[in-house]
């Protein structure tokens, strides 16, 4: 990285780690790298803690953070399982900072937890919203027997591991210095140390990332069935809701289709009463419209028979003044067979009315619409009128009651 009047250079030998995050990037130097490497194997298998000291810019409206240096973690205590910072660590780190790094601040912190992988603390968590309170101060975790390491940082109120970073190769002179100074004398024999015990640190190390692993997989299988049973039983009150709505929709849609069956019936019959010219409509009359019916039919009946008496009476006269004793005789015979002959029918229609069914009219009825609810057509109107002795298919009455043929 190359700082000029008004500009920033980015360093072009590099060295990818990981998918880069194009909205945050982070160039972290080879020196301070190496550094924090050894840093974390020369502690004999205990966790370190570290400053990341740098600068940050926005180019191309992104923001890029360079970390070219790194403070040892001084006065520090370890509580609640974990090496914390004081203040008097931020103090004597500061004065590296104006010793070494001079314009440069403090951008983050980095911890070695050897055996634990990239396991996440919520202890870290809190330490860094104590101490690390800016925006895009970065958490460096790291786990030298497996040779992992990641960056993360608050972001949108959420502890996030941010996608890979950058190595970049340029001279150091400040980072060498310090690294010079600051070197323990037996850093190299507790390498050594370190990489003997990497066997046995390595499988304690994989043995508790198992041990995690399951921890976390069974945490998960609780959520989610959590969040199942929650669901089942919001599924089945919808269920139980869309359920009654349908049963109550079933009644409703019933009770609609006989409407609309006695609605279609009705309109049927008003239509084949339309078509048809030769129906009359028949209703029941009251019983005023009755009584004068029974008037005109008794007067009808009267002139009927007066007539009739007396083309009986023109027959008689004419027969007896032009016929003689065989016309007496023949007369006689005649009037025996047709009285034989009205007698049998007379048994035969009293014998037939008792097997008769009988209907009481009702309001609102005709002939037709009796017929039509009997026999189910109109064709028994005529049959009706006959056995009932109706002239007239207009003259029924409500309470009346009718002979219907079988």
């Amino acid at each position: 990285m190359k700082k000029e009047k008004n500009s920033i250079s980015l360093p072009k030998n590099i060295k990818q780690m990981g998918n880069i995050d194009e909205s945050f990037k982070i160039y972290v130097e080879d020196y301070v790298f190496t550094y924090l490497q050894q840093y974390s194997k020369s502690s004999k298998g205990e966790e370190q803690i570290a400053f990341l000291i740098g600068d940050e810019y926005t180019i191309d409206n992104n923001k890029v953070l360079f970390i070219n240096g790194a403070v040892k973690g001084e006065d520090t205590i370890v509580e609640d399982g974990m090496v914390k910072l004081t203040k008097k660590s931020f103090e004597n780190a500061k004065e590296q900072i104006n010793t070494y790094f001079e314009n440069s601040k403090i951008v983050g912190w980095f911890y070695s937890q050897p055996g634990f992988s990239d396991y996440i603390n919520e202890g870290y968590i809190e330490h860094h919203k104590e101490y690390f309170k800016e925006e895009n101060q970065v958490f460096f975790l790291s786990d030298p027997l497996e040779n992992i390491g990641g960056f993360y940082r608050f972001y949108q109120n959420d502890f996030k591991s941010v996608n890979g970073f950058i190595i970049y190769y340029e001279k150091n002179e400040a980072m060498s210095e310090y690294m010079l100074n600051n070197k323990p004398n037996n850093m190299r024999e507790e390498e050594e140390k370190f990489k003997a015990k990497d066997e046995r640190l390595i499988n304690i190390s994989r043995q508790k990332r198992a041990n995690n692993q399951s921890i976390n997989a069974l945490k998960e299988y609780k959520k989610m069935s959590s969040i199942f049973s929650s669901l089942s039983a919001v599924l089945f009150l919808i269920c139980f809701i869309m359920g009654a709505g349908l049963i109550q929709s079933d009644d409703k849609i019933a009770e609609l289709e006989k409407r609309l069956a006695k609605l279609d019936e009705s309109y049927r019959y008003i239509l084949a009463q339309i078509k048809d010219d030769n129906v009359q409509s028949v209703f029941a009359q009251n019983s005023q419209a009755l009584t004068e019916g029974t008037t005109e039919v008794t007067t009808k009946e009267e002139i009927n028979q007066t007539t009739q008496a007396k083309t009986e009476e023109t027959t008689q006269a004419t027969t007896q003044a032009t016929t003689k004793e065989e016309t007496k005789e023949e007369t006689t015979l005649n009037n025996t067979i047709s009285t034989q002959i009205n007698s049998e029918t007379t048994t035969k229609q009293n014998i037939n009315t008792q097997n008769l069914k009988k209907y009481e009219v009702k309001e609102g009825d005709s002939l037709e619409l009796i017929s039509k609810k009997i026999y189910g057509n109109r064709s028994k109107i005529e049959e009706i009128m006959a056995l009932n002795n109706l002239e007239d298919p207009d003259k029924i009455y409500v309470g009346m009651t009718l002979l219907l043929p079988n």
